[in-house]
C-alpha cells in the first residue's frame, strides 16, 4: 500500500520526500506488484482447471478440445511473463510480491 499526499506547510516533516522521479519509480513498481499478482492468480486458476480436465478426459479426447488447448497456451504465456517478471526483482520486491499471494 502507498498513501500520497500533498500539503503545505512551512516545516518538512520526516519522512517527506519531494523528489518525482521517487514517486514515479514507487508507482511502476507498485504496478508491477499488482500485476504480477493478478498473473499470478490466472496462472494457479488456469493451472487448476487444466488439471481438472486432464483427471476426467483421456489425452486423445483433449488433444481435440480447443478450450483446453487455449488454456493450455494462456498458462505458458503466462508462465513466461511470470518469469521475466521475477527475473527484474530484487529481494524485497519477491518478498512483497509473494506475501500477496
Amino acid at each position: 500500500m502507498c498513501l500520497v499526499t500533498a500539503m503545505s506547510t512551512d516545516t518538512e516533516p520526516a519522512g517527506v520526500v519531494e523528489d518525482e522521479s521517487f514517486f514515479r519509480t514507487l508507482v511502476e513498481k507498485l504496478l508491477g506488484l499488482s500485476s504480477f499478482g493478478d498473473q499470478s492468480r490466472q496462472f494457479f486458476a488456469i493451472s487448476r482447471k487444466i488439471a481438472t480436465l486432464e483427471s476426467e478426459k483421456r489425452a486423445s479426447e483433449l488433444e481435440d478440445n480447443d478450450t483446453y488447448r487455449q488454456l493450455v497456451a494462456r498458462r505458458e504465456e503466462l508462465d513466461t511473463d511470470l518469469d521475466d517478471a521475477v527475473g527484474g526483482m530484487d529481494d524485497d520486491d519477491l518478498e512483497a510480491a509473494f506475501r500477496d499471494l
